[in-house]
């Protein structure tokens, strides 16, 4: 799954008829000379909370405008390189509500949530200020859908009378454009009652590439990344030191934490969606991993499902064959002590636990010894 730029997500949402604040897309200062004041600076990478990091500023000035424009480009925001920015228009408005179709995976069916609270991130906001109900999708999105979410907030905003429309949009958006996730946080309700997507978060399925044209979605990736991905390896590029192979997101994500509290970031991640490790897959895995500056390659291989001696072997054998890059390597499933007896006697580095694979990479990471 992706995440579109939030410029080419309010395309979407005007193309559906949702209103969005009038705005420009620039990647330099000197691109913005017939932009309204007050406005709003917003970088343009797919990172939560963007606010608390920088990467919206509200300017009432050319020179702010400038400066603020200025100082975000090239700057990076969790990882991410800031290449472009979007100015808009101010907007006042004297609501702010959250409302989005979501992909609820335990159910396996869409589902529909609103708060209002528009602006914080919904994760945060306690059980009484959120209401989601499921949505049948052969039935799809119905006036009482939103009415029965509503009734489970304690005291719904007015802004919602006129809402519907915009519900309708995003189940459009999501049903017709194989969309994951579409999420208006806030939907700005002004004084005369109209309502503008003050923000935009889409999700799509790549899935579904072969019947959709994603092409806003490659403005997200680094040319290493749209070059990764023509060769189906799914890479995620940033600024640190460590790459990552792991068997599973999930897995992967838990890496990077335990990686990031112990101080260590990592240059590249790499999705291995279901993969078997064969040995292109790794020399794949490893040859871009070794593009994006690493200085250290972690690989965790937990699952039943692959065999940790044959991806042990294709390690070795990568190693002794000149790869520049220390790796370790954690085994957990079919035959991990073989794969322990053969990465034993190697340039590899076997890591049996967790913690002390997170060890081992920072004392390679600080320049110790492997």
């Amino acid at each position: 799954m992706e995440e579109l730029p939030e410029y080419a997500a309010k395309r979407a949402f005007e193309a559906e008829g949702i209103s969005v604040p009038a705005g420009v897309v620039v990647e330099s200062a000197d691109d913005v000379a017939d932009v309204d004041l007050p406005a709003v600076v917003k970088a343009q990478v797919p990172v939560s909370g963007r606010g608390t990091m920088g990467g919206i500023e509200f300017v009432d000035t050319r020179d702010d405008l400038r400066e603020a424009i200025e100082a975000m480009l090239g700057s990076t925001l969790d990882g991410h390189r800031v290449d472009r920015v979007l100015v808009e228009d101010g907007v006042d408005v004297a609501q702010e509500l959250y409302v989005a179709v979501s992909t609820d995976g335990s159910a396996q069916r869409p589902e529909l949530i609103v708060s209002d609270r528009g602006g914080n991130e919904v994760e945060t906001l306690p059980p009484d200020a959120v209401a989601a109900v499921p949505v049948d999708p052969l039935i799809g999105v119905q006036p009482y859908h939103l009415r029965r979410a509503l009734g489970r907030l304690s005291d719904p905003a007015d802004g919602w009378q006129q809402a519907y429309p915009v519900v309708e949009a995003i189940w459009r958006l999501t049903v017709e454009r194989d969309y994951r996730l579409v999420e208006i946080n806030p939907l700005g309700v002004t004084a005369t009652g109209d309502l503008t997507a003050l923000d935009a978060k889409v999700v799509v399925d790549e899935a579904a590439d072969y019947r959709q044209e994603f092409g806003p979605l490659d403005s997200t990736r680094t040319a290493l990344e749209t070059e990764a991905a023509t060769d189906g390896v799914y890479l995620r590029e940033a600024d640190g030191d460590v790459g990552i192979v792991s068997t599973g997101a999930g897995l992967g994500m838990a890496t990077l934490d335990l990686l990031a509290d112990s101080g260590v970031s990592f240059a590249g991640f790499v999705d291995t969606r279901g993969a078997q490790f064969d040995r292109e897959q790794i020399r794949s895995f490893l040859e871009y991993l070794g593009r994006t500056g690493a200085t250290v390659v972690v690989i965790n291989v937990v699952g039943s499902m692959v065999d940790c001696s044959e991806v042990a072997s294709e390690l070795v054998a990568a190693a002794e064959a000149g790869y520049e890059l220390p790796i370790v390597a954690r085994f957990t499933g079919t035959n991990e002590a073989d794969a322990y007896d053969i990465v034993s006697n190697s340039d590899v580095t076997g890591a049996a636990e967790v913690f002390e694979l997170v060890d081992r990479v920072g004392e390679l990471v600080a320049g110790g010894e492997a």
